[in-house]
């Protein structure tokens, strides 16, 4: 009887199953290890990179090319196997994990940092998964200084407020909690575009170090899921979707869209990162997103301090190794100590406060000086953003005149559509509509709260046969007897 040939897909299979490490991510999707000379790189088990490397396995065993179909059929007990074995995610450039921080240098040699609370060294082959995506490019091999001092603050146009808020940020970015985002607002040629590049180049450098606003949630999440830092430069607005989006992503978001438009299976995306944004305007105009992001004002670059862009680039590119080297030390401070540092208050970006206080002591800060900026800062950031609200401005001009007040919300827009007679905002009252103030003033709460005005949504009563939603505010201030200027 004829020995029956083996499919190619079969041959393949038979081949690369015992040899390879596959796995799901915590979201589904099938990855594996390939051996690549002396490490191992991890990509998609669907990518086009690891189809066309079991292609090449198999033609350099069998000398004759493999087909599609087969292809796909030796991909699909791939996929099958990956999800048999342990879930494991998989990192983008920094991870930490089980008490350590690595880092990705992105090499040709696929060298990382390992950092504990003893110091950090160079390794190979980390006890977790990386991935390395198109783009990305090369941190420089650390390095200490013996000879001589290099400071950052050199490459930075910043007041020590500032220095402060974007120090704490970079140390933050290298942390395991919530990421706030990183505001640069500032004049036109105050190097806010520089100064977001260096931060960039000194965490994750990318051939696209800062890039223009995205288009759409699906665009922001691709970007998000292959880097670690997003850096977005000379936004003129963030529109209320891309507001929503950036906090999500700095807290942890989840995005799911169809992975192919001929059928329903879905592709999920969950990414938590930090970010920065820069523009000449007050970008932040939402108090949801006020709340996650560290604001600062980049104070203009005077001439006599500019340098020649190739001369600036050049300084930088021989320092970063040296400034590489003196964030890794003083990672070590907040390894050794963020789990058992305290705060007297936490913010609302409670874990990242946490990591920067713990680093503090790396980079000679006084205890507590990062996080009172931080304080006052928010409370800047506050006082704009209800400036920039019509909404928030005709209720304090309400609420000066009648310190409790309550109705519903048509009793509200009312009042506004009176009170802005003859005002900028006539117009804008007369056309708004009562769900959209409604919606406005649940996100205006929390803001409002800090200035001392109270917001309270009550439930729904039954006032002469229908149903009344009502609004109560109160101007704490004035209640408690506090004297306001």
């Amino acid at each position: 009887m004829p020995r029956t040939q083996k499919s190619a897909a079969t041959v393949v299979v038979d081949l690369l199953l015992p040899k390879l490490d596959f796995f799901c991510d915590p979201v589904g999707a099938a990855w594996v290890g390939i051996p690549v000379n002396n490490h191992t790189e991890y990509v998609g088990v669907r990518s086009g990179k690891f189809r066309s490397w079991v292609s090449r396995r198999y033609y350099e065993t069998n000398k004759k090319t493999m087909g599609g179909a087969a292809l796909e059929d030796a991909i699909t007990v791939f996929v099958a196997k990956a999800g048999d074995n342990p879930t494991r995610e998989v990192f983008t450039r920094i991870a930490h994990y089980q008490g350590k921080l690595y880092i990705d240098l992105c090499n040709q040699d696929w060298e990382f940092v390992e950092v504990d609370q003893r110091g950090w060294h160079i390794i190979t082959n980390p006890p977790i998964p990386f991935k390395q995506t198109r783009g990305m490019k090369q941190l420089p091999t650390p390095l200490l200084s013996m000879d001589k001092d290099y400071d950052l603050r050199e490459f930075t146009n910043l007041d020590d407020d500032g220095w402060y808020l974007v120090m704490g940020w970079l140390l933050g970015a290298y942390g395991p909690g919530d990421y706030p985002i990183l505001v640069l607002n500032g004049e036109q040629g105050s190097g806010k575009s520089t100064l977001s590049e260096v931060l960039r180049r000194l965490i994750d450098p990318n051939e696209a170090d800062l890039r223009s606003s995205p288009r759409d949630e699906q665009t922001l999440m691709i970007a998000a899921s292959n880097s670690h830092v997003l850096a977005f430069d000379n936004l003129s607005s963030v529109p209320d979707w891309l507001s929503d989006s950036l906090c999500r992503i700095s807290t942890g978001a989840g995005f799911a869209s169809r992975q192919l438009y001929t059928d329903s299976e879905e592709i999920i995306l969950s990414v938590k990162r930090p970010m920065l944004i820069n523009g000449i305007t007050d970008l932040v105009t939402r108090g949801d997103l006020l709340s996650r992001s560290i604001i600062l004002t980049v104070p203009p670059l005077d001439d006599t301090n500019r340098r020649a862009k190739v001369d600036f680039w050049n300084e930088f590119e021989a320092a970063q190794p040296y400034l590489f080297g003196e964030i890794l030390d003083s990672l070590t401070f907040a390894l050794a100590n963020h789990k058992k540092t305290k705060l007297a208050q936490y913010p609302r970006m409670a874990d990242f406060a946490r990591w920067v206080a713990a680093t503090g002591p790396g980079i000679g800060w006084d205890p507590g000086k990062f996080l009172k900026t931080y304080e006052i800062a928010a409370q800047n950031a506050t006082v704009a953003v209800l400036d920039n609200s019509m909404i928030a401005n005709e209720l304090q001009i309400l609420i000066k005149q009648n310190p409790n007040w309550k109705g519903t919300t048509m009793d509200l827009l009312a009042k506004f559509q009176v009170q802005s007679v003859y005002s900028p905002s006539e117009d804008y009252f007369h056309k708004l509509k009562p769900n959209t103030m409604a919606g406005e003033l649940r996100r205006l709460a929390p803001t409002l709260r800090k200035v001392g005005i109270d917001l309270i949504f009550h439930k729904p009563a039954w006032v002469n046969g229908r149903a009344q939603k009502y609004i109560e505010i109160s101007d704490l201030n004035i209640l408690a007897g506090v004297s306001i200027p």
